[in-house]
């Protein structure tokens, strides 16, 4: 499209011509042109306010060109008249009539050189108004195509913010709460506008953090917003729109300098540009939301007002919750404490009767009341009684992580709300963290006080099946409580009432245990089958109750458990181990190997790694010294973070040994992936060999587990001579059990090692 039409004689013809005719010719033909140009109604319109004189000047010049030369010059010419024509509204049939006033009074010059202009030359002229026509019209309809496609993207933009503004209004009227409309408010504008990122922040003291986001959410891992403008991280958009209270739009992130502190990971999320927008609740900018875009210069005008259209709507809503909210804490809030009140209380309690009838589960309300508050009260004063409140509150209220919602109800009285979950931790467990929440004393002015509280328990549903009766049940509780003097407790079912006292006592019986010194450990030997030696020795603990004597493991490890008091009893078992071997204290000529139980609480526990590291470097223990069993099912887990910590353990040069194994969560993953070195046969198999079938099938599949991923095995509970004959034959590594001894205190290990004799118990 657009190649020069004419030969090079036809040029040079119409060279000649242009000499011909002569300046004068030419300046009285363009003089004409424009007295006829402006005889045409829509070119004078065209014409009116523009700067005539340069338009003049630039059309002769072009229009001389029709006269030639026909070099890049005259093309690109024809180009840009069409493209100018596009840009400020000349219609196609409007430039035609003028092409055709020219060419006419063109025509009429040249009958004045008849003698030389022949059929050649009007040939000629043809051939080149054509070929400026195609030029110019095709400029032309190429630049509206263009202007189309652009305008057509721009409504796709603009219908697509419309149905975002459409989405956000219809979350402001569904959510009522602020957090949950920021992130669905941002889901939104992800999912529907193409943002690359959006998130919303609010102003914390100096810094700015994100509330909710949506999208390329890691580029807000560790950013460093601030709200003053005298830090470079607080001249960003997200500052300046909440200090300017406006938008801000970053049009060329990666050339713009006040973005330099969060150039680079602007860069390696493919950021290009952003805008700010502040939002609003009454009067005041509450936060700001930010939308990140790919490309380089995304927010156009209409889109910014938009958008901006979209923020005002957004700060309705917020304002609307916010109203709602003001509401809200004055009708369910208590004042003073700032905890949810009695008509919370019971919101929220109807609440969770239904759901725990939906789902079959049980609920239990506690109401607490202070011992003596109001003698407190008279006594200290009502300042002090307030400020006490508080921080019974305050205690309370951080009951939350464990689930427990807290409620002031009465003066002195205080309402608990308990999930019990088939799954979640016992009642008894979430009584005691009531307790222990309030052990410690409470200070005020310099002065340390000491409370007490009585506690009623009522139980959904056996002792109340709607929250009207349930609350009525756990009051009626709560005052036969108050009957039993400080600390006072009552369930109103009796039976529940008598097994969590004694359950009570025990919980206190195994803290004073560790305080006192009740705890000990006994220890049972272990046999290593090659050699017949004993290799070493399990401790394991024991309660030993003054005047009541040894409490079996059975009756109180699983309490130590659920208390979570397993933690510093497990580090006192260690502890009292290593200071037996570096004391040496059972006079070994051997470096004996010493199991020490680990219980999945303990591995939960942060820091553990790094205490028992402590405990053993305390009392220079060589870590080969030390063997950790583990239970099968505290693995059942398998997060990165336990599997860390295993590491972490054998690192330390600890051999780990995997606790009744087969009766858990038996995994070929773990085998390989785990540093354990000891596979230990759980008793409940080893009982039934030789003559169980399925019993002596399970242990050959061990033992094949085993030799495939270079583990050695140990079985414990060998009680009988042919069972000690099966399980060496089958090649098991080291052996334990009654069979050679009974856990036994230190006094007696020593005894044992001395009478030990290997032909005693083998062939």
């Amino acid at each position: 499209m657009g190649k020069n039409p004419l030969t090079q004689a036809e040029r040079s013809l119409l060279e000649g011509l242009k000499h011909q005719l002569g300046e004068e010719r030419l300046l009285r033909l363009w003089e004409n042109f424009y007295k006829e140009l402006e005889k045409i109604p829509e070119a004078r319109k065209i014409l009116q306010g523009r700067d005539l004189e340069a338009l003049k000047r630039h059309q002769r010049i072009h229009f001389q060109r029709l006269l030639g030369p026909y070099n890049d010059d005259f093309r690109q010419g024809c180009l840009r008249i069409g493209e100018v024509h596009a840009r400020v509204g000349v219609p196609p049939e409007v430039f035609l009539k003028g092409f055709i006033v020219y060419v006419e009074l063109l025509m009429k010059e040249l009958l004045g050189l008849s003698h030389v202009v022949g059929e050649e030359i009007i040939l000629a002229l043809n051939k080149v108004f054509l070929w400026h026509l195609e030029l110019s019209l095709s400029a032309y309809f190429r630049s509206k195509e263009e202007e189309l496609r652009k305008t057509q993207k721009d409504l796709k933009k603009l219908n697509r913010i419309y149905e975002i503004l459409r989405e956000i209004n219809l979350l402001i009227f569904e959510e009522k709460d602020r957090q949950r409309l920021c992130k669905r408010a941002c889901e939104v504008l992800y999912q529907k506008g193409g943002f690359d990122l959006v998130w919303i922040g609010v102003a914390e003291g100096e810094k700015i953090r994100p509330l909710a986001a949506a999208g390329k959410t890691s580029y807000l891992e560790g950013i460093v917003l601030k709200v003053s403008p005298e830090a470079p991280e607080g001249l960003g958009p997200a500052a300046r729109s909440l200090r300017e209270k406006r938008s801000i739009i970053v049009t060329d992130i990666a050339a713009d300098p006040l973005f330099r502190p969060w150039a680079l990971r602007a860069r390696k999320h493919g950021f290009g540009s952003v805008i700010g927008l502040p939002l609003w609740i009454e009067d005041n900018v509450w936060g700001v939301l930010l939308l990140y875009h790919h490309r380089s210069g995304f927010f156009s005008s209409r889109e910014r007002e938009l958008l901006e259209e979209i923020a005002r709507d957004l700060s309705l809503g917020l304002s609307y919750i916010a109203r709602g909210e003001s509401l809200e804490e004055s009708l369910y809030r208590d004042q003073l404490t700032g905890l949810p009140n009695q008509r919370s209380l019971m919101r929220t309690l109807e609440h969770e009767v239904w759901e725990a009838e939906t789902r079959g589960q049980s609920l239990a309300l506690v109401c607490l009341d202070i011992d003596q508050f109001s003698f407190f009260n008279r006594s200290f004063g009502r300042r002090k009684g307030d400020h006490i409140l508080r921080e019974v509150a305050k205690r309370l209220a951080n009951l939350r992580r464990m689930r427990i919602e807290a409620f002031r109800i009465g003066a002195d009285e205080f309402a608990l709300l308990l999930p019990l979950e088939t799954n979640g931790p016992p009642l008894e467990w979430y009584l005691e963290q009531i307790r222990e929440c309030l052990e410690k004393p409470f200070e005020e002015g310099g002065e340390r006080f000491m409370l007490t509280a009585s506690l009623g328990l009522a139980i959904f549903p056996q002792d109340g099946r709607s929250a009207e009766e349930l609350f009525v049940a756990s009051e009626t509780a709560l005052r036969a409580a108050r009957k039993k003097g400080a600390s006072g407790f009552s369930a109103y079912s009796a039976h529940q009432e008598e097994l969590f006292e004694t359950r009570w006592e025990m919980l206190s019986i195994l803290k004073e245990g560790l305080k006192e010194g009740w705890y000990t450990l006994y220890y049972q030997p272990k046999i290593r089958v090659k050699d017949r030696k004993v290799v070493g020795f399990e401790s394991l603990l024991r309660l030993n109750i003054p005047r009541r004597g040894i409490y079996p493991p059975a009756k109180f490890i699983p309490l130590l458990e659920e208390s979570g008091l397993i933690v510093p009893v497990g580090e006192w078992v260690l502890a009292e181990t290593c200071k037996l071997i570096r004391d040496n204290r059972l006079d070994l000529s051997d470096p004996l190997v010493f199991s020490i139980n680990v219980s999945p609480t303990q591995l939960r526990e942060e820091g553990f790694v790094e205490r028992f590291q402590e405990i053993i470097e305390l009392f220079q223990v060589d870590p080969r010294r030390l063997r950790l069993e583990i239970t099968e099912n505290a693995l059942i887990d398998g997060t990165e973070q336990m599997i860390k910590k295993l590491m972490a353990l054998a690192d330390l040069g600890l051999s780990l040994s995997i606790d009744d194994f087969g009766t858990g969560f038996s995994s070929l993953a773990y085998l390989k992936r785990l540093p354990f070195s000891y596979l230990k046969i759980d008793y409940t198999f080893v009982f039934g060999v030789p003559d169980n079938r399925e019993d002596v099938d399970i242990i050959r599949a061990i033992m094949d587990l085993a030799r495939n991923f270079g583990k050695k095995t140990v079985a414990e509970g060998v009680e009988r001579k042919e069972q000690l004959i099966f399980l060496a034959g089958l090649g098991v590594d080291e052996v334990q059990g009654f069979y050679f001894a009974k856990p036994m205190p230190e006094a007696e290990v020593k005894d044992f090692l001395k009478a030990y004799r290997s032909e005693n118990f083998f062939w």
